[in-house]
This record gives C-alpha cells, structure tokens and sequence, in this order.
C-alpha cells in the first residue's frame, strides 16, 4: 500500500486531515518529527523553518499509512520594552544594589533611584521628586526619587522639564508596582 504524504502549513490543518484518514482506515494517529526530506514542501516554503512535524497515521498492524507534516513558522523577535525596569545586579553572589532600589528608564536611559524619604540625605543640586504610598491598612511611606548622579554626565541632551517628566512618570510607576506588592500581600492574608 502507498503511504499517503501531505504537507501542511497550519498545525491544525495537519492534524484534522491525518484524523479524517485515520478514521476511514481504522488508524491511530500519533504526532513525531520527520525530516523535511521526507515530506513535499508546501508553497512559500521560504518563510518557514526547516523543521517539521508530522501526524503519522498507523494501521491495526502498525504499518504507516500516512504521514501529514505541518511547518511551524519562525516567530518574529519581540523587540517591545517597558517604559521602565528595575535595576538589579544579582548574580548569585554579593549584591552591591542590595536593599535599593534603582529604576531605568529605558527611553533615555536615565538611573533613577528611590529612597525613603527620611533615611537619605541628599547632598547637591539634583533633580528629584517627592512622592508617597499609602498601603492597604492606612499606612504611609514617603520616599524621594531622584535621578541618579551617574547619569549626570548625559544631561546636556535633556532640558529641565523632560527630566521632571521622566521623575514623575517612574514615582508613577513605582506606586503602581507598589499596589501591585500590596494586593498580593493581601491576598496571601486572607
């Protein structure tokens, strides 16, 4: 008997056509790979890798009857950034950002970092916004971000008010983060 060979670009499509001939044959069907020299290469073979999987179909007498190969498509590149991300430096030894918490903002690639209000003292002329959380029993936390001095170097780039912006957009982060912490420790209480 001649081995039925199909070849699919959609993984259902595979999948329904080798159930529809496992059904008129008595068969089984059961997923493995195949080499893609086995299988015709289906239309615009350029746009899909070389690796293929397939739906065999076997007989009562574990013959194959069929083999439906489907071509799985290259995923693009997610090149899509959040606005900002925490800094950390861990790498499973010691932490010199350990207890601190540092913000980038990936646009510009300002350092932000955010401090209780009342544990640091801050020497100079720096850019810095207050901000304040209040948590799910009442409690406040007053903390300052400010922008970070290691990026003064690059501030020639950027006016006063753009660098405001950025401050009060990353507090703004920061609380959302914050509420996100404490619904999760509520959630836990209860």
């Amino acid at each position: 008997m001649e081995i039925l060979k199909e070849s699919f670009l959609y993984f259902e499509d595979a999948l329904a056509r080798a159930e529809e001939v496992a059904d008129k044959l008595d068969g089984i069907v059961m997923r493995q790979s195949v080499a893609s020299v086995i299988m015709p290469r289906p239309n615009d073979v350029e746009k899909w890798e070389n690796t293929i999987d397939a739906f065999y179909v076997y007989g009562d007498n574990k013959d194959v009857m069929g083999i439906f190969a489907y071509i799985q498509r290259k995923k693009p590149l997610d090149y899509s950034l959040p606005e900002f991300a925490f800094l950390d430096d861990y790498n499973g030894d010691e932490s010199l950002l350990d207890k601190r918490v540092l913000i980038l903002h990936l646009k510009t690639g300002m350092l932000i970092e955010i401090v209780y209000h009342g544990d640091s003292k801050i020497d100079g002329d720096i850019y810095s916004y207050h901000l304040s959380y209040t948590d799910f029993y009442g409690g406040e936390a007053r903390f300052l971000a400010y922008l970070h001095p290691a990026f003064y170097l690059e501030l020639e780039q950027l006016n006063s008010e753009e660098v405001m912006e950025v401050l009060h957009s990353a507090a703004a982060w920061f609380i959302t983060y914050c509420k996100a912490e404490d619904d999760e420790l509520q959630e836990i209480a209860l």
